[in-house]
Parts: structure tokens; sequence; C-alpha cells
């Protein structure tokens, strides 16, 4: 009877496992960032919310999340308000064209004399967060950039 064996060179065998180990390696540098999200318990949502926490703002527990296309159309208006988000250490320019999440709150804290509406709004791409702001929607409303009393932002 005869019988088939199988035979490789061990000095083969030893360099398909190096090969494969580099594969890996190497696919799991790339994917750094996605192992880290997924090690992380907290959810984006908390993240974001966290974020207006420390920086000093009450937000209600109800928020809208819209997937938006980051655009200059009218390049003076996003300058003027990159300008905003620079001051407070963000700067959108680099993530123009890019679909990125806007989460809006409404603000609990914060009101004025005629008790307008408040928004927060934090922008956020691939779970990190690349610019935010409290806004009045209203005709004479205004814009500012997320500070904390230290006009420090705290991520």
């Amino acid at each position: 009877m005869k019988m088939f064996v199988f035979r490789y060179p061990r000095n083969k065998i030893t360099d398909l496992l190096i090969c494969l180990f580099c594969v890996f390696l190497i696919l799991l540098i790339l994917q750094y960032d996605s192992f880290i999200k997924i090690a992380s318990a907290e959810p984006e949502e908390e993240y974001v919310s966290n974020f207006l926490f420390y920086n000093g703002i009450s937000v209600s527990d109800e928020f809208t999340v819209e997937s938006i296309i980051l655009s200059d159309d009218d390049k003076e208006v996003f300058a003027d308000y990159n300008d905003i988000q620079k001051e407070n250490g963000f700067d959108l320019e680099d993530y123009i064209g890019k679909a990125v999440k806007r989460y809006t709150f409404e603000v609990c804290q914060e009101s004025s004399a005629d008790n307008r509406l408040l928004l927060a709004v934090v922008f956020t791409y691939n779970g990190e967060i690349i610019g935010a702001d409290i806004h009045s929607p209203s005709v004479d409303g205004f814009i500012r950039g997320v500070k904390n009393n230290l006009g420090e932002i705290k991520t």
C-alpha cells in the first residue's frame, strides 16, 4: 500500500509563516484606528455629549444627527466660520468634500434676555470631533466657538 506524503522543506514553511505574520502585522497597523474605536466602550453620541459637558455646556438629551458633505461653496462664509473653528483648535479645511456627521443639541443652561433658542453643533469625522459651535438660529442670532471657562478646548 502506497501512501502519499506531503513534503515541504522546513525553511520554506518558516518563510511562509513569517510572510503571513508580516501581512497580519501590516493589516493591524492599517486598521489601528478601527481597533481602538472597537475597543472603546463609549459610543460616538456619548463622546460628543461629554465633549460639550466638559466645555461647560449643558444640552438636552435629545439631539439630531445628520450626515452632510462639508462644502465651501460660499468661500467667504466658510472662511469666516472656519476662523471661529480655528480659534477653538479646529480646522475644517481638510474635511471639505468629505461626509461628516453633524450633531445638533438644544442648549439648556444658557439663555439670552429674550429667551431665544440656542443650539450646540458638533461635527465629527470617523469618530473624531473636528468642529463645534453654539449659535442662535434667530434672525438677530449669533455664533461662537465652544470653549470652556478657561478659554481652551478640552477634548
